[in-house]
């Protein structure tokens, strides 16, 4: 099981300069012709997101803490909250390098990583297959199931 990101004591990555940039999942080879053939490639690629974090100095400390003892100096995977294509939700992830931190004034700091994603995010299939106006809509079916459904 992944350790998970102490969400309850440190904030989620910031989303400004927020990006997700998914592997590569297919082959590409160029002809003499000028054309090109493509073929599917691997079927589950990671998914790289270059995050950034706000922390006072008690949350860099206890950031730090967690960094070094509990994912073995970022060696480890954890588990924690991302916003991708399907929702804020919780992924396994890793560090693909050592984090960069630069003071922002006295009190903060901010805390640079590029985060690897294991599992590229991606709707189930079934939902585009049987259910494709749920998944054009759901903001809407979501909103009013949570405010017009009786509670039971």
């Amino acid at each position: 099981m992944a350790v998970p990101y102490p969400s309850d004591e440190l904030p989620p990555p910031s989303l400004d300069g927020y990006q997700l940039n998914p592997g590569q999942t297919f082959e590409r080879s160029d002809l003499a012709s000028g054309r090109a053939i493509q073929r599917e490639g691997f079927g589950s690629v990671p998914t790289r997101a270059p995050v950034q974090w706000m922390f006072n100095q008690a949350e860099y400390m206890r950031f730090t803490g967690w960094f070094f003892h509990e994912i073995r100096k970022g060696a480890s995977w954890f588990e924690g909250p991302m916003k991708t294509n399907i929702g804020i939700r919780n992924f396994k992830l890793r560090f693909r390098r050592m984090y960069q931190a630069v003071p922002s004034g006295p009190y903060y700091w901010i805390v640079s990583a590029e985060l690897e994603i294991r599992e590229h995010p991606v709707i189930e299939r079934d939902w585009i297959l049987y259910g494709p106006e749920y998944v054009r809509w759901g903001s809407i079916f979501d909103l009013a199931m949570n405010r017009d459904w009786p509670e039971q």
